[in-house]
């Protein structure tokens, strides 16, 4: 690692290095705790844990999990002002390269799961609310304020009917959330599917095809077709240049070439 990068990750990051021992060794066992798979940054208020209510998909490696943002990039931001709450009664099942960005707010109820595939973003200021069962896929991004739910947080009657107010939510692989969206209770998004900003989801679409664009209050499907393309740091950056020089369009087959 170069002086400018371990200048970054200890003074830019915000690393928060009291509360990042604490939480590996209050959850992990020592064996786990020791390569500190969780880091978390800025301003944390950890309101329960206890051990074991963190379970790994992927061998541990130092900050494997992130949580309260880390170093700024141009997806991931950090303000100073949020705080970000963790309160674990249930279980949260992560894989590899998991960030959840600084004023977070993450509760797993008595009895949850979340689980959280590979290469997950949740950008800063964002809700994760799990009481019965969340499952996020791989290569998932959810943007600035937003919130997924698998509740309705108060039981309602209808025509003399009472239903359960929780009701499983998933996210396919590779879904993209825009920023203040609104993902409900019972919400099964195919994958490769996008969320416009400012969109309320609250149905099941798993019979929809994959590359779907979703928009509204409540979301329904507008098109199929495009779909985010997951790239490399360093190609996405000679894509940039490209269009910067003489290109207007480019093909699946130019990029492939980079």
């Amino acid at each position: 690692m170069t002086l400018n990068k371990l200048y970054r990750f200890f003074f830019r990051s915000h690393l928060n290095y009291i509360k990042t021992i604490y939480f590996n060794f209050r959850v992990f066992p020592l064996r786990t705790a020791i390569k500190f798979p969780i880091f978390l940054f800025g301003k944390v208020d950890l309101y329960h844990i206890e051990k074991g209510c963190i379970q790994l998909t992927c061998a541990p490696r130092p900050a494997t999990i992130r949580i309260g943002g880390g170093i700024p990039t141009n997806f991931v931001q950090y303000c100073h002002t949020f705080v970000t709450y963790i309160t674990l009664y249930g279980k949260m099942i992560c894989g590899k390269s998991v960030c959840l960005n600084n004023g977070t707010c993450l509760f797993v109820g008595p009895s949850a799961t979340l689980e959280i595939g590979d290469d997950f973003i949740m950008n800063a200021n964002c809700k994760l609310f799990c009481e019965k069962s969340i499952k996020i896929g791989d290569q998932v991004q959810v943007s600035w304020d937003s919130q997924v739910f698998d509740s309705n947080f108060h039981f309602m009657v209808n025509d003399g009917i009472v239903k359960p107010k929780s009701e499983s939510v998933t996210l396919g692989n590779n879904c993209w959330v825009g920023n203040r969206v609104t993902i409900s209770k019972g919400t099964v998004l195919p994958p490769f599917s996008i969320v416009a900003s400012n969109s309320i989801v609250n149905k099941n679409f798993s019979q929809n095809p994959e590359g779907g664009i979703y928009a509204g209050m409540p979301a329904k499907l507008i098109t199929v077709g495009p779909r985010r393309l997951i790239l490399s740091k360093e190609t996405e950056q000679r894509i940039e240049q490209l269009f910067k020089n003489v290109h207007s369009t480019l093909t699946i087959e130019d990029i492939t070439k980079l």
